[in-house]
């Protein structure tokens, strides 16, 4: 019986950018599409949670077509965008306005690619899960708003840079 799904990508094809330290850096696209030669998939978690300073959503998504278009330049074949849950171009709160737009850019380069929304996802640095534990341990009562009866799936994010396989090749894009 022969499977119709594709073969695996090798482990050693992969690329992950995010918030790593660089390697490869947003500011010289043609270096960075020389590092991303080779790579079959991009897995792109790099946003910014709120403006402070040097990062701003607009220049998050400057970065983002930038990081997309060496990406197809280099021949990606695949990339894998982390995106939220119900992003709008028309909301009102830049964070989610701007990951639309970060998903209008990635359909329109005409790449294969896949958008994973997760509900919650947590790790070792989470702010959000770690506050909600902090005033769940102080306070008696944890207000709840709406029905309750949300459909949230957690997921760990754990440091990719930090898998035990020497094989995963972690490439680390600068975007300062």
């Amino acid at each position: 019986m022969q499977s119709r799904r594709s073969p695996p990508i090798p482990i050693n094809r992969i690329l992950l950018a995010g918030r790593w330290k660089p390697q490869a850096t947003i500011k010289n696209p043609e270096t960075l599409t020389r590092y991303l030669e080779g790579c079959e998939t991009l897995f792109n978690t790099y946003w910014v949670r709120f403006h402070y300073r040097q990062w701003s959503f607009d220049k998050a998504l400057e970065n983002t077509r930038t990081l997309f278009s060496c990406a197809k330049n280099a021949g990606v074949r695949k990339i894998i965008h982390i995106s939220v849950t119900n992003p709008s171009e028309q909301d009102d709160l830049p964070y989610y306005k701007g990951k639309a737009l970060q998903e209008k850019e990635l359909r329109e380069l005409g790449a294969a690619y896949t958008i994973v929304r997760l509900t919650l996802e947590f790790g070792k640095e989470d702010i959000l899960v770690n506050n909600i534990a902090w005033t769940i341990r102080k306070f008696p009562i944890l207000p709840i708003f709406g029905s309750g009866r949300y459909q949230v799936q957690p997921v760990f994010c754990g440091r990719p840079g930090e898998a035990r396989s020497g094989s995963i090749r972690v490439c680390r894009i600068n975007y300062h």
